[in-house]
């Protein structure tokens, strides 16, 4: 999977990330995200902290 989706309405942190399957917090997908993935996220709040956990290099995809 290259994609790992994240949806704080439908979503919940033991899905797959898949599109049909996301997750609830953009932490679960950083935790989980690997060099080369992307990481989309629906539109929606997402107050709580972050912290990347794997080095990679920002790019915001259109």
């Amino acid at each position: 999977m290259s994609v790992l989706h994240v949806d704080a309405v439908t979503g919940g942190d033991s899905n797959t990330g898949a599109a049909g399957s996301p997750y609830r917090t953009p932490q679960k997908a950083l935790n989980v995200v690997k060099p080369g993935m992307t990481i989309r996220l629906a539109s929606g709040i997402y107050q709580e902290a972050n912290q990347t956990v794997t080095a990679g290099t920002a790019r915001r995809i259109p």
